[in-house]
This record gives structure tokens, sequence and C-alpha cells, in this order.
């Protein structure tokens, strides 16, 4: 017999007891200023910057296996 889904399943929660599913943006502090994308006032700029991290993204993939059929389908838009 296939597993059913709970109707009523739980939210995580944190380990102060906030509800976790809520999204934690810059404005809270939450994100050290490093782990922020760039900001580019030249749009050519911000699609090549796009276009390196994608490269690099299939690197990894590749690195790891996932580079056979769909396995390794990544998409980033522009």
């Amino acid at each position: 017999m296939a597993p059913t889904a709970d109707p009523n399943p739980s939210l995580p929660t944190s380990n102060d007891g906030t509800d976790a599913t809520k999204a934690k943006g810059p404005a809270s502090g939450d994100i050290p200023e490093g782990f922020l994308p760039p900001v580019f006032d030249d749009p050519y700029k911000a699609q090549q910057f796009l276009k390196v991290r994608l490269a690099l993204a299939f690197r990894i993939f590749a690195k790891h296996g996932f580079d056979e059929g769909v396995a390794g389908h990544i998409t980033v838009r522009v």
C-alpha cells in the first residue's frame, strides 16, 4: 500500500518557536553582506555575471555525476 499524504502537516518551527517558513531577508540582517548578489547598472554585465555563475553550476553538477540527460538541467532567467 502506498503511503498517504498528511492532510494537516505541521509547519516547521525554528529553535525559538517561531514559524521557520517565513523568509528572512537582508533587512533583518540575517544574510551577510558577502552572500548577496552584486547589483549592476549595465544589463550586459549582469547577464555576463549570470552566465558565469551558470557555467560554474554546470561544472559542479558534472563533478557530482548529474550531467546525463535532464539530471543536469539548470535554468537561469535573464
